[in-house]
């Protein structure tokens, strides 16, 4: 269990957003354990914290008056954690070799930038917008075909969509990690909430 990647948004003065991870069975202990070491290696204090959840089910943390952006995703017998110290994050992980049937795609492609989204493999799309619904706090309520995902760089992604009659925003970095596919959404502007 480490620090497996830290990611800089694009921007002078956006701050590091941390993913730990590790192949262990998904616990609250285990789950705690990687909070505190992407809390650790943001410089937060880990002790005396409060984890909660906003209305939507979206997890948060609060440490002293502020409150950060965490995300939690597993698949097959590994277990990440994403915070962002500025903004929203979003944290999507997938096993590399999962097929995405056809008719999942079908129902997964937008219908305004499929031509960006039929150059992305199916699986990379699949975490882009599962990433990006969770920075939200909406998850699969939301029609991932209301999603638009277009290639920015090699991994690099800008996803939008409308929400609640807002257009949200945000960057995504795509990566194979250990045999599982692992993306982050994030965001520098909190997205649909108060805290």
């Amino acid at each position: 269990m480490a620090i497996i990647f830290s990611y800089r948004p694009e921007g002078e003065n956006n701050p590091l957003v941390y993913i730990a991870g590790g192949f262990e069975t998904d616990s609250d202990h285990y789950r705690q354990t990687l909070l505190s070491e992407v809390l650790k290696a943001a410089g937060l204090d880990s002790s005396g914290i409060e984890v909660f959840r906003l209305e939507s089910g979206k997890p948060c943390v609060r440490s002293a008056d502020e409150s950060y952006s965490f995300s939690v995703s597993h698949s097959k017998g590994f277990l990440a954690v994403a915070l962002a110290v500025k903004g929203e994050a979003g944290l999507d992980t997938e096993v590399a070799d999962r097929v995405v049937q056809p008719s999942l795609i079908k129902r997964i492609m937008s219908t305004d930038e499929s031509e960006f989204e039929n150059s992305i493999a199916p699986l990379t799309l699949w975490t882009l917008k599962e990433a990006f619904l969770k920075m939200t706090g909406k998850g699969l309520r939301h029609a991932m075909n209301k999603v638009n995902v277009k290639p920015s760089q090699p991994h690099l992604y800008k996803a939008e969509s409308v929400i609640e009659g807002k257009r949200i925003k945000a960057d995504l970095v795509s990566f194979l990690y250990r045999k599982h596919r692992i993306t982050l959404a994030w965001s520098a502007e909190r997205i649909l909430h108060a805290e």
